[in-house]
């Protein structure tokens, strides 16, 4: 995964391309607050939740997101694991000038 052949595998049979598109709803940190991830609300209803790439103060509720992904199976299966797992290849977030505060962090002593 992510070397030049991979890479040649995106996007073609082997390694289609997915596209999940929406408007960017919460935007927190998980695990012990050091995860930086965006919950994404699609024009169907449904939610997503990815991880934040890059600038994390781009991602602002309200604005258009555009996440692709290729879905990595993986060589050696667990039965902890997933058989796969969604892999981020780009994430494309709407122009403005608005940014979250903080880098999306909450504020100090923030109910």
């Amino acid at each position: 995964m992510g070397t030049d052949e991979w890479w040649a595998l995106v996007g073609s049979s082997d390694l289609p391309l997915q596209l999940s598109e929406g408007v960017i709803g919460q935007i927190h940190w998980s695990g012990h607050g050091d995860f930086p991830e965006f919950t994404m609300r699609r024009s169907d209803g449904a939610t997503e939740r990815w991880e934040r790439y890059g600038d994390h103060t781009l991602y602002v509720e309200g604005r258009g997101v555009r996440v692709s992904w290729v879905e990595q199976r993986w060589a050696r299966t667990e039965p902890f694991l997933a058989d796969a797992a969604k892999v981020v290849v780009r994430v494309e977030v709407e122009e403005s000038d608005r940014r979250s505060a903080m880098e999306g962090r909450p504020a100090p002593n923030a109910p």
